[in-house]
């Protein structure tokens, strides 16, 4: 792609057709279709009815990274090396958050953008830092809103301070106990969010525009239980409506949007996953460890147990009791609070539900040879995991064990996970200590969780009125967009054209698709994936505040 696409302001593309989309990070059907029926969710509900709408099968795992990654290039995230909310820095044991310059597939923006359409992007992910395009980026999560680059043009960032009166802010503050607050918090971010992009979508050219609101997803992971009566946390409480609350701010800040719309405009509806109840969470790097796959060192085995006998004094009520592990570590540290002894590790988990085996020539320190030994150890690790048992639970745990090759394909396939685990109703965390988390009695674990069905709804002059098309791939909505705005598709897009979405008196049912002639991504294309100290250190502890690491 071509690094300068700087037009003149108020040029535009030949083409009248224009495109918006409103991303509802964690948006669920499950939610959004008892709502609509009772008329709670008026816009969504003329989108789907005026619309075609289908289930969005997410990436695996279903995470917001990966997930708007491949949405936004058509691509899985073996072609992108983005596989979570981190990625692994190549050749160490460390972690760092994906960046938009790390990835050599360009974007459905980026394509748009070189066929000579004017593009906005609004606070999608893994677009810090930005590039240059024929419109504007402002990055949203994992980006540094302090950083002089932090949007495209650069001095689009002073502009939008200036008519906010105040600094940007990407993200709310960290979860407190005073959950009042956490949602005042987290209601003035998505408000501020909105008064931007709809100051953008008003002051600015674009045939192209796409914005993306997180209030959903993180009033799910934390307001579940609230609402679930089947959820064994579920009490009575002014909380109840609270995520439907949540979802009724999206559907009012939708008409807001499509009221500032041309009537020719393509709208599409859309999550990067889907949402449901999570009941606690099993700690992988524990039972990596019960299982001698992990080993610790000795001072760290030494502060392992000290942590643990502090625990059952304080479930013994002893006020005197200290837990050991209360030192929070470097946010990029795989292991946590405890140092690792490689030389005698097998497998380890970097974050949720991944397992890496330590593989010589790949790792720093790898002990397990590719071939017959790494076979036999990964086919191990399947058969151990899949009779995985919870003490207070008479029905076997519903364990899903993928292999690598199963999930992935390209350039990055050697970067990816060798393992990808999941438990139903349950997060798979890579920490230390009691094995279960959800116990009868515990508290303080988020009670909503990723699912991969995700929401697809849109609507407009080429779309079918009415209609739920099967499940579709989060993938085959960028080759959609380019076949929509009558741009080339790039030949090693895994996503496919729906056809399905069009009336049949459009052109474009019928129209073959334009697919270019480009060569897939290869090894060289692949820019460097070396971490940036000061940026990425600053993200990370970022998320580690808002509780995603520990």
């Amino acid at each position: 792609m071509s690094k300068d696409n700087t037009v003149e302001e108020g040029t535009s593309h030949k083409k009248t057709e224009k495109m918006f989309i409103f991303g509802i990070d964690g948006g669920t059907f499950s939610l959004i279709r008892p709502w609509v029926e009772e008329g709670a969710l008026p816009a969504i509900g003329k989108i789907m009815e005026e619309g075609t709408c289908a289930i969005s099968h997410s990436t695996i795992p279903p995470v917001s990274c990966p997930a708007w990654k491949s949405f936004a290039t058509g691509m899985n995230p073996g072609k992108l090396g983005v596989f979570d909310l981190v990625c692994r820095e190549p050749e160490t044991y460390t972690i760092q958050p994906p960046r938009a310059d790390m990835i050599a597939a360009p974007d459905v923006w980026d394509v748009l953008s070189e066929a000579g359409y004017r593009v906005g992007v609004f606070n999608v992910p893994v677009t810090y830092p930005p590039h240059p395009v024929k419109g504007f980026i402002v990055p949203g999560m994992l980006g540094d809103a302090q950083a002089p680059d932090f949007t495209y043009p650069p001095e689009l960032k002073e502009e939008i301070e200036k008519m906010l009166g105040h600094s940007y802010v990407i993200e709310a503050e960290e979860e407190t106990s005073d959950l009042d607050q956490w949602l005042k918090q987290e209601y003035a971010v998505t408000e501020q969010k909105v008064k931007i992009a709809q100051y953008l979508l008003k002051k600015k050219k674009w045939d192209f525009f796409i914005s993306v609101f997180y209030e959903v997803d993180r009033v799910q992971h934390i307001f579940w239980h609230y609402m679930d009566k089947a959820h064994p946390r579920y009490t009575p409480s002014q909380y109840e409506d609270t995520i439907k609350h949540s979802y009724q701010r999206m559907d009012t800040f939708l008409q807001q949007f499509l009221n500032l719309l041309p009537t020719d405009t393509t709208v599409i509806v859309m999550s990067d996953h889907g949402f449901g109840p999570v009941k606690g969470s099993f700690r992988l790097s524990q039972w990596l460890l019960s299982k001698s796959y992990v080993t610790l060192n000795e001072e760290s085995m030494k502060s392992f147990f000290e942590s643990m006998a502090s625990r059952f004094l304080k479930s013994k009520s002893s006020p005197d009791a200290q837990n050991v592990s209360q030192n929070r570590p470097s946010p990029g540290s795989i292991g946590g609070v405890y140092q690792i002894d490689w030389s005698q590790t097998k497998a380890y988990t970097p974050r949720i539900g991944n397992v890496y085996l330590n593989v010589q020539g790949r790792e720093p320190e790898g002990i397990i040879e590719m071939g017959k030994e790494y076979d036999t150890v990964r086919n191990q690790l399947i058969e151990d995991l899949s009779t995985l048992s919870h003490s207070q639970k008479k029905t076997p745990m519903k364990v899903t064990v993928l292999k690598k090759e199963e999930v992935y394909w390209g350039p990055y396939f050697n970067d990816a996970p060798d393992l990808l685990i999941s438990i139903e109703g349950y997060f798979v965390e890579p920490g230390f200590g009691p094995l279960w988390v959800g116990l009868k009695g515990e508290s303080g674990y988020a009670t909503g969780g990723h699912q991969k069905e995700g929401i697809f709804m849109a609507t407009g002059t080429h779309i079918i009125p009415d209609q739920w098309m099967n499940p579709i791939s989060i993938m085959d909505i960028a080759p959609t967009i380019l076949h929509i705005m009558d741009s080339v598709i790039p030949g090693d897009m895994d996503g496919c054209v729906l056809h399905e979405l069009f009336r049949q008196e459009s052109l474009l049912r019928e129209k073959e698709d334009k697919i270019s002639d480009k060569r897939p991504l290869s090894t060289s294309s692949v820019p460097s994936r070396k971490c940036n100290s000061e940026t990425d250190s600053k993200v990370l502890k970022r998320l580690q505040d808002l509780g995603y690491l520990e």
